[in-house]
């Protein structure tokens, strides 16, 4: 086979591999900053087997393409995870360039230079898989326990005690935007607020979520984690200063909706109470 075409087939296999393993990770919820150190060994690995900067390249348009499809298919999340890798390997790039061409040094990584770059590369691996284990391994329990049993997941507690004393869940979930049966299309929003305001001291939400036309436990599809602590004076002047930022905000594309009815599920998470709900009814039309 020739070089050329080993070299296309290895660079494909690199960046399925990449964007499969990083897919995982963001599944999981591991930090982005992992994909960024998975593309630092990719890059390693490709210098490693004398690769130049033209193969980087290519490897570095394939993520931008992935990118831009991300953000049409309105997956602005996972996207994030993308957008590293491609910042990585742009600025991976110069060096590689400057010691090939300006130095004059086209083969620069050769005999113990290439010993201290397999070994490092090996350490960095085992330091990677590492990182994936013991980095938020309680958030993973979490999510394979969404996975494998959502329906225990998702579960409120009505109860708890704590301290011999007997607090009453007191979740509040809110949606103040849009209206019941309200009819949108194009880019609309989901806003309201959010907080645990039962009387434990340190009640709080820690997440929330979006999901389509049921609830997660039933197949609902998910929509994304949405963005919380945002001000409300009004949960202030009612509940006080601790629920300053109970708001929440979320924009969706209507188009990722079916025309018609449409029911939005907002879920979000206390750390005593665990997960509550509440919906809203939307006419989509495109």
């Amino acid at each position: 086979m020739p070089k050329s075409r080993k070299s296309i087939i290895l660079i494909i296999t690199a960046f399925i591999f990449s964007v499969s393993f990083q897919y995982l990770m963001f599944f999981l919820e591991k930090s982005v900053y992992l994909g960024s150190f998975l593309i630092i060994l990719v890059v390693m690995l490709f210098l490693y087997m004398g690769f130049r900067e033209l193969q980087i390249l290519i490897l570095d348009s394939l993520f931008l393409v992935t990118v831009i499809l991300l953000m049409m298919v309105g997956n602005p999340y996972f996207a994030n995870y993308i957008i590293m890798n491609f910042i990585i390997l742009t600025l991976s790039v110069v060096p590689v360039y400057l010691v090939r061409h300006k130095l004059n040094k086209p083969d620069f990584i050769y005999g113990n230079i290439k010993k201290v770059l397999k070994y490092l590369l090996i350490s960095l691996c085992v330091v990677f898989i590492s990182l994936i284990y013991f980095i938020d391994n309680s958030e993973t329990a979490d999510v394979i326990l969404r996975i494998r049993n959502p329906e225990i997941y998702y579960r409120k507690v009505d109860t708890v005690i704590i301290d011999g004393v007997e607090y009453k869940n007191n979740v509040k979930v809110n949606i103040d935007i849009p209206e019941e049966n309200a009819k949108v299309s194009g880019l609309f929003y989901i806003q309201g607020w959010a907080g645990d305001v039962s009387e434990i001291e340190d009640a709080r939400i820690g997440s929330i979520y979006a999901f389509l036309n049921n609830k997660p436990q039933e197949g609902g599809k998910f929509l994304g984690i949405i963005d919380i602590k945002k001000r409300r004076e009004d949960v202030v002047k009612v509940y006080g200063e601790k629920y300053k930022d109970s708001g929440y905000y979320f924009e969706i594309d209507s188009k990722r909706l079916n025309n018609g009815l449409n029911t939005i599920y907002v879920y979000a998470k206390s750390n005593y109470f665990g997960w509550n709900y509440t919906w809203r009814n939307i006419y989509v039309e495109n």
